[in-house]
């Protein structure tokens, strides 16, 4: 049967309908009475009200046979007994459904009585001898008369459906007797806190549970009165108890699907597509997951900063999909970043199928939903918030998710974790401080507590070499002899070729122009490292196109071939030699773009390593290559 179906219909089905307030109370865990019974039908779907029981038991591969009819007894009063002659009506009441669903095409072949009484002495004595004969016992034959000769109104009703053949009965009761499981003194409390445990798992709260157990009992009632048959799943008790019949599973330590760590991967996988495009088999981890985990486990907010292009956002985003298995992740553009619009987002994951999103609205409210999900142990939920310093027009709201997570310094205050991404806003140590005194909200900066650092560099040598060796191929032997001649072992011999300049080895260290590079052929890449003209104009004319899709991306401009125009008017008129101003930036791009469109520009060149700040400034370009085919390019698209 579907997981929660079988102990939430012997929990409800009597003892909710029954009772005018619900009590949930801690039990132990006992033997449960279903499990044997589960074990050997499988995966399957109850069905409430079905050819006159209680409920029918269906497998799902065989939807017409091998199904079980289910008998509820319930008794309020303590110490109530099934007697012989109650136990020889279930049994007739079991075979009129076997013949009503024979009518249909139906199978019945095992019976089911669930209850929380026992059986008397001659009730148990009539089942262990029911079971152990072939011949029906004695005690099944219906007395017809009395023994004064008066036919019995009651045992005749009974017979009408056997002709009024006492055998025949007798023969159809015994046959249900030797497929019945009896169990007896089953303790429906214990079936309830299951249900519980079933509707915690898709975060219900404990203040929710029981309005939320009155609308399932309410629905039962309705479906039941309108159309008798009530099928039971696991996506029915999740309409009714969740809200949502495909909400998403929260609970780490359970796989039912679908679960909340694949949907936040699927929708990491998807946002990485969109924003990088690295060749598969190039991405190089440098160990900053290792360093991103150290500093987390201690510090609620920690901050992912480089210089643009350097690969902060991939680190970040192959941290999260190494913990996704066991924490809810989720990142955000910062250009997007608001707490509604994460929940939000959230909310459309964990319930697609609910229009309103549910009814969470901070990040705390859904911090509630994972705890309750997860009481065995308090889950990390980590917030990506990538590249904060792009998104100028976003600020105050990004500084109020910072310091809400930040929770000055508690992590058991904090509702998430948070990494935030952004360039680094000064050299050397000093970013650590400008980045606390930018997004952090205190008088003494000096003095903060629980906030992380993790700074993510352009590839050293080491890094470029393993880029190399992933490639593997001519001109990355070229690569690794020139960065060391005793760096690992090949085993085909290089032809004579000329050095590769510095400012080439310099350019490969840039992961965004690694990225470029490891996706040319052998030849193109063989020319790059040579200095070929039209080879470094391929590279340079890649870099250009995917720079000027993110810039067309992000919709701040009103004329997208302006964008293009301008950058071009500035790399052909900024040529003395570097550092230069912002407006130095300004004027060159005059006159495409006007100086509030050219900063934002600037902005973005920054992001993507285009240029570099030399100070808070002054700047320089990134690559001379990229420069130089700018340059001497036709003028922008018309």
């Amino acid at each position: 049967m579907i997981d929660g179906a079988r102990n939430a219909l012997v929990g409800y089905l009597y003892q909710l309908l029954g009772t005018a307030s619900i009590k949930v109370r801690e039990v132990a865990s006992g033997d449960d009475g279903w499990a044997d019974l589960t074990a050997q039908i499988g995966d399957g779907a109850v069905r409430c009200e079905e050819f006159g029981q209680d409920a029918t038991l269906r497998p799902l591969g065989l939807p017409n046979q091998g199904v079980v009819a289910i008998q509820f007894k319930y008794s309020a009063t303590a110490r109530n007994v099934i007697e012989r002659r109650e136990l020889i009506n279930i049994l007739l009441d079991l075979d009129r459904s076997r013949r009503e669903a024979t009518t249909d095409g139906v199978i019945i072949n095992r019976y089911v009585l669930i209850t929380n009484q026992s059986l008397d002495a001659n009730a148990e004595e009539l089942v262990n001898a029911g079971k152990k004969s072939l011949e029906p016992p004695r005690a099944l034959r219906l007395r017809p008369t009395t023994n004064a000769g008066v036919p019995v109104a009651e045992t005749a009703s009974r017979l009408s459906a056997y002709g009024g053949d006492v055998d025949a009965a007798a023969k159809a009761c015994h046959a249900v007797l030797q497929a019945l499981d009896p169990l007896t003194n089953v303790t429906f409390e214990e079936d309830l806190h299951r249900l519980r445990q079933f509707a915690a798992r898709y975060g219900v709260l404990d203040c929710e549970w029981e309005g939320r157990v009155n609308s399932l009992v309410g629905a039962l009632v309705r479906e039941t009165v309108g159309r008798r048959v009530v099928e039971i799943t696991r996506e029915w008790l999740k309409r009714h108890l969740v809200g949502d019949p495909q909400a998403a599973n929260l609970h780490f330590g359970s796989k039912h699907h679908p679960h909340i760590s694949t949907l936040c991967r699927t929708h990491l996988d998807k946002r990485v597509r969109a924003q990088h495009r690295i060749p598969s088999g190039c991405y190089v981890l440098r160990g900053m997951e290792e360093s991103i985990r150290d500093q987390i486990a201690s510090h609620p907010v920690v901050f992912v900063y480089g210089d643009g292009g350097c690969g902060k956002s991939l680190a970040v985003a192959e941290y999260l999909r190494s913990v996704c298995e066991r924490q809810l992740v989720w990142s955000e553009l910062a250009t997007s970043a608001t707490e509604p619009a994460i929940v939000q987002g959230i909310n459309r994951v964990r319930l697609p199928g609910s229009p309103g999103g549910g009814s969470d609205h901070s990040l705390f409210d859904l911090r509630a939903r994972l705890n309750v999900a997860n009481r065995d142990g308090r889950p990390m939920w980590t917030i990506d918030l990538d590249g904060v310093d792009e998104a100028p027009g976003n600020r105050a709201e990004i500084r109020h998710l910072i310091n809400e997570c930040w929770a000055e310094g508690n992590v058991e205050r904090s509702p998430a974790s948070l990494l935030v991404t952004c360039r680094s806003p000064a050299a050397g140590d000093r970013a650590k401080g400008q980045l606390v005194s930018d997004w952090i909200g205190t008088p003494e900066p000096d003095l903060v507590q629980g906030v992380g650092f993790v700074y993510v560099p352009e590839f050293i040598d080491q890094h470029l070499a393993q880029a190399a060796i992933l490639l593997n191929g001519l001109p990355e032997q070229r690569i690794i002899n020139s960065l060391d001649p005793n760096f690992g072992s090949w085993s085909r011999q290089l032809p004579d070729t000329e050095t590769i300049s510095d400012e080439i080895i310099q350019a490969l260290r840039h992961p965004v122009v690694w990225g470029g590079y490891a996706s040319l052929s052998e030849a193109g890449r063989e020319g790059v490292l040579a200095g070929d003209p039209t080879s470094l104009a391929t590279l340079a004319e890649q870099l250009l196109t995917r720079f000027l899709l993110r810039c067309h991306a992000r919709r701040m401009w009103s004329d997208e071939l302006m964008v293009e125009k301008g950058l071009t008017a500035a790399a052909r008129s900024i040529t003395v030699a570097p550092p230069y101003s912002i407006e130095d930036w300004e004027q060159g791009c005059e006159p495409f773009l006007g100086a509030a469109e050219a900063r934002s520009l600037y902005s973005e060149a920054l992001s993507y390593g285009l240029v570099r700040r030399d100070a808070v400034a002054n700047w320089r370009w990134g690559h001379r290559f990229v420069v130089d085919y700018m340059a001497t390019r036709s003028n922008a698209r018309s």
